[in-house]
């Protein structure tokens, strides 16, 4: 791990959901040890791509059906601008740590939950997400290439948590 002393951190993926378990499972422990954790999670990445509140389980369908011979991004940026507000109250709430389901298309292209980021950000609220790694760059450029990239596994996690909390 490197840079630990900043308070956002990632888990680089594929784009195929495959660390949504890990984070939901880290989230569980912290929420059972006390800490206050909300954000957004993923539920299904795929077909429709549903994303829900940690706190009251609301969903929110963020893609479109948009036919199977349609070429573009189904995703639904209203639904997303939606699901924002999540993320706002987090932060008036002072959350110990804030999920964001993913830093993904839409942050790629500086739409999607950037606003709530950079908020989150420079409130020094913390945040857990995952990045696609065909994102990466555009992560690194958000961040000025100081956020944490964590190995995906709950020692990794538990193991920056705590250099936060620590720091705090």
């Amino acid at each position: 791990m490197k840079n630990e002393n900043i308070n956002v951190a990632t888990i680089i993926h594929t784009g195929a959901g495959e660390y949504d378990w890990l984070i939901r499972e880290f989230v569980n422990e912290l929420k059972t040890a006390g800490w206050n954790v909300q954000g957004l999670l993923t539920k299904h990445s795929r077909n429709p791509m549903v994303i829900y509140n940690l706190n009251d389980n609301q969903e929110f369908t963020i893609s479109q059906q948009l036919g199977k011979e349609s070429l573009s991004c189904s995703l639904d940026l209203g639904e997303l601008a939606a699901a924002a507000f999540v993320l706002r109250k987090a932060l008036a709430d002072k959350a110990d740590l804030v999920i964001i389901n993913r830093f993904g298309t839409a942050e790629a292209e500086g739409k999607g939950f950037i606003a709530e980021m950079l908020a989150l950000m420079s409130n020094d609220i913390p945040i857990l997400t995952l990045t696609n790694k065909k994102y990466l760059t555009q992560w690194k450029e958000f961040t000025g290439g100081l956020a944490v990239e964590l190995k995906p596994n709950k020692q990794a996690l538990h193991h920056w948590f705590k250099i936060l909390k620590n720091n705090s």
